[in-house]
């Protein structure tokens, strides 16, 4: 009895042991696949996030009779895969946040949850950039029933300043619905200053 134990002490002693040895292994892997994705060049992973303004926050009904624009605060989130030093494919969800006098309870959001694709020109640290995407318009406001979502499309240009810190000018567009049968047309200008960590 006491051998038979023994014997079962000592497997799970054993499976303890290469499982620690999975698990630091593993730790070990993310941590060295971590160093190396942020390690300085526009190659593998990538990840930012911007502010800026939006000089011009539009967004428009025909059934509420809305023609509105408005100057509000621009931003954007970006997380991705750069496949060489040119080209990088992300999500970008970006948009802006703005007050309206055309709704009793004024503050609004609206943006774009886009898969964009980045392009950059030149040689040397300081390149230009295009940026195409598509995904998802959404419009969120505090005011009932007039939230939507909806196709969109977004196109920019810019430069980056230094290393991983870029600037540019993001137009947004798209078109919402909701269930109430509410539709609406959205058109944003964002002047953003962007770090991405490569």
């Amino acid at each position: 009895m006491d051998e038979k134990r023994v014997h079962q002490d000592s497997r799970w002693i054993r499976t303890f042991k290469y499982r620690r040895a999975i698990v630091i292994a593993a730790i070990l892997l993310a941590a060295s696949g971590v160093s190396n994705a942020f390690d300085g060049a526009r190659k593998g992973f990538v990840a930012g996030a911007g502010v800026g303004i939006a000089p011009r926050a539009h967004w428009s009904s025909s059934l509420l009779n809305i023609n509105a624009s408005e100057f509000g605060v621009g931003g954007e989130l970006i997380l991705g895969y750069a496949w060489d030093n040119r080209n990088m494919l992300v999500y970008d969800g970006a948009g802006c946040l703005f007050t309206t006098s055309q709704l009793v309870h004024g503050t609004t959001v609206q943006g774009i949850d886009a898969v964009r694709w980045y392009h950059y020109w030149g040689k040397g640290p300081r390149q230009f950039f295009t940026a195409l995407g598509v995904g998802s318009t959404m419009f969120a406001t505090q005011y009932c029933g007039v939230d939507g979502s909806g196709f969109g499309y977004s196109l920019g240009v810019g430069r980056e300043l230094f290393k991983q810190v870029q600037a540019g000018v993001y137009l947004l567009g798209g078109r919402t619905s909701n269930d109430y049968g509410l539709k609406a047309s959205h058109l944003d200008v964002l002047v953003l200053l962007t770090i991405i960590a490569y």
